[in-house]
């Protein structure tokens, strides 16, 4: 929680970013942190880090939040490793495409995984990648 008396607070949120390999993940967070579109990137091993501080600005207050953006494979193999990553964990972009079934499947062990493991509950939110291009 923000506590605006604070009057030059630093934040750090964590974040998770998943979904299934080839979904276009890292080339969102990399998109959004240098505002580089890099096309083709090989597949995430294990996990990437990424950092972007944002300034938060509302009418008489500003600050300056730090996300610690975290990258995780989409191979099956890889998801065993979600409860190393998942402590102090302030919000979870799961990316999906139009291949609608097989991103469904993904989500929902990775959703099932997430309730075994998460001690509370945190923002999830779903982001549709790859909507640029046409089939």
């Amino acid at each position: 929680m923000i506590n605006i008396s604070d009057p030059n607070p630093f934040y750090i949120l964590k974040i998770i970013i998943a979904g299934d390999s080839g979904f276009g993940k890292t080339t969102l967070i990399n998109r959004f942190v240098d505002g580089r579109f890099i096309p083709a990137k090989k597949a995430t091993i294990g996990v990437d880090y990424f950092l972007k501080n944002v300034k938060l600005t509302i009418p008489s207050y500003e600050s300056t939040i730090s996300l610690q953006i975290w990258d995780l494979a989409g191979e099956k193999k890889y998801q065993s490793m979600l409860p190393i990553y998942l402590p102090g964990t302030k919000g979870i972009i799961l990316v999906y495409s139009d291949d609608i079934e097989h991103s469904i499947q993904y989500l929902e062990g990775f959703l099932e995984l997430l309730q075994n493991y998460l001690a509370e509950k945190i923002p999830i939110i779903l982001l549709k990648a790859k909507a640029d291009i046409s089939s």
